[in-house]
Formats: structure tokens, C-alpha cells, sequence
């Protein structure tokens, strides 16, 4: 087989095309140059004179039954030219970094993964601002090496909980009717008497207004607490309550509140990404988005 890069070639210049859904890995390595888990560099070629690849991972030639395994473990990892050599000769990888690269082989043991985070999250507080592509990249390989412990340790988190969870929901399902029963009968009682004071209130006020008139004293207002024959005494205290009638006046009294503008905000990106409108009174403003 002749040396054919371009699987290699293609990988390189649209890696994303390495994660699509339809994307399939042929059997047969394929030329070029990629780097393993364990960020050891690969090259795989051919020779002229015979059908098999030569695999070389660091400087180690594997055996032609294991090249196919090694294929398939580094096929989505391609690596530049250049990148594989200044690998090879011990400078490491400029898009790794150099934190995750020194620790090597342990970032993949699981036993390990809760002291990693801690490691990993130290080392991300080193970055204070990205000033270079290479530097970019070095972060975003800490972060993906942070999301793939995260997923670890969340997991093991899953497994552990749930026995428990099925424990709680066994419990739920037997007591927690009756509880939202109680409480749904509770706020029953607690608003038809809130309307019933209110109500009292009202008239309280309209009493008080019209002895204001007439110079006369106002009537006893009604106690501030209500005794029931089962439990403690509930107080009741007059409060007043906000009704907008005019949503542009109050929005303007309110323009240099952060809770309006964060709100305001939080509403618009809702409309923006649902339909691409832009409302009036706001931009809409490109930024870069990791994902």
C-alpha cells in the first residue's frame, strides 16, 4: 500500500468531523501522524514491500497483530508533523498542559480522580489571561481533562446515592401525600382567613376615614392576633402589597435597579434565541462561547 495521508490530512484540517454521529473508524491504519491517551507519539507509514503498517509509539516499533489495536485508540487523536517530532524529542506537546502532561499516566486512574480535581482545579487558578492561541489551547486541554474527572466522580457519586435515592423515594411515596395534603388545606384556611381580615381591614380604614369626617373616634381595630382552640396564636399584621397599573412608569423608576436590568436581559436573550429578534432598547452583541 503506498503511503496515503489523506485520512490524516483531512483529520488535521476539520477534527470536528472526527466526532459526527455517522463518523466510522476503517480497520486499516491509516497513515500519519497522532498521539495516544498517555500523550505518546505515533506514526504509522508503510512500507513499500509490504501490506502492513509500521506503528511506532515514542520509539518503540509494536508488533504488527497489536498495530491495529494501537490504530484504533489514536485514529480521532491526529497530531501535526511538527508536533509529533518536538514530542518525540522531549519538548512535550505545546497544546497540553504542562501540569496534565506531567502527571502522565495518573490522570486515568480512577482511584485517583478526587485528589486530580484538586490538582487540576490549583492549576487552573495559574491562568490569569489568555494572550496566545498555544495558551488557549493549553487551558481548554486542562478543562476537558477537568470535565472527564467531573463525569467520573459524578458517577461514582450516581452509583452511591442510589440506593439511598430508592430508599427516600419508597419513603416519599408513603408520607409525602398526606404532608401535601396537610399543607395544600393549610394554605386553604390561611388565605380565605387572610381575605377575611383583609376584608376587616378595609373596613377598618373606611371607618377610620369617615370618623376623620365627622370628628368622631374610630372604632376599636380588630386584635392583631387570632387564638385558635388547637395550636399557638397566629399574628396578623397589616402589609402592603404592590399592584403595577403602569409597567413603563414603574420600569422607569426602577431603570437603575441590577435585578431590573439582569431580568430585562435574561428576557431578551429569551427572544433572541427562540425567534432572532433583537427588542427594542437592546443590542445584540457577538462573544465567544467554549462549549
Amino acid at each position: 500500500m503506498i503511503n496515503d495521508y489523506a485520512y490524516w490530512e483531512k483529520a488535521l484540517a476539520d477534527p470536528r468531523s472526527l466526532q459526527a454521529r455517522d463518523f466510522r473508524i476503517t480497520e486499516e491504519p491509516q497513515a500519519g501522524f497522532y498521539r495516544t491517551r498517555k500523550l505518546e507519539p505515533v506514526a504509522i507509514w508503510y512500507e513499500d514491500d509490504q501490506p502492513w503498517a509500521i506503528v511506532v509509539v515514542g520509539d518503540v516499533e509494536v508488533d504488527m497483530h497489536k498495530g491495529s489495536d494501537i490504530w484504533l485508540s489514536v485514529a480521532k487523536h491526529p497530531v501535526t508533523e511538527d508536533a509529533y517530532r518536538k514530542a518525540k524529542d522531549g519538548k512535550g506537546w505545546a497544546d497540553i498542559d504542562t501540569f496534565l502532561a506531567s502527571i502522565g499516566d495518573n490522570r486515568f486512574r480512577s482511584d485517583d480522580a478526587v485528589a486530580i480535581i484538586d490538582d487540576l482545579a490549583r492549576q487552573a487558578d495559574s491562568y490569569k489571561e489568555i494572550t496566545s492561541e498555544a495558551e488557549a489551547q493549553r487551558a481548554m486541554s486542562l478543562r476537558n481533562a477537568l470535565l472527564e474527572k467531573r463525569r467520573e466522580v459524578e458517577a461514582k457519586r450516581e452509583e452511591l446515592k442510589a440506593p439511598h435515592l430508592k430508599a427516600a423515594r419508597d419513603v416519599d411515596l408513603a408520607w409525602m401525600p398526606p404532608v401535601k395534603q396537610a399543607e395544600k388545606a393549610a394554605n386553604y384556611l390561611k388565605a380565605i382567613v387572610e381575605s377575611f381580615r383583609t376584608a376587616l381591614l378595609r373596613k377598618q380604614r373606611e371607618a377610620e376615614a369617615a370618623a376623620r369626617l365627622k370628628a368622631a373616634p374610630p372604632p376599636v381595630p380588630p386584635s392583631d392576633q387570632i387564638r385558635s382552640g388547637h395550636g399557638r396564636a397566629v399574628s396578623v399584621k397589616p402589609k402592603l402589597f404592590v399592584v403595577v397599573t403602569d409597567l413603563l412608569a414603574a420600569c422607569a423608576a426602577l431603570q437603575d435597579e441590577p435585578e431590573l436590568m439582569a431580568l430585562v436581559e435574561k428576557l431578551a436573550q429569551k427572544r433572541l434565541d427562540a425567534d432572532g429578534e433583537v427588542i427594542s432598547g437592546v443590542i445584540a452583541e457577538e462573544r465567544a462561547v467554549v462549549r
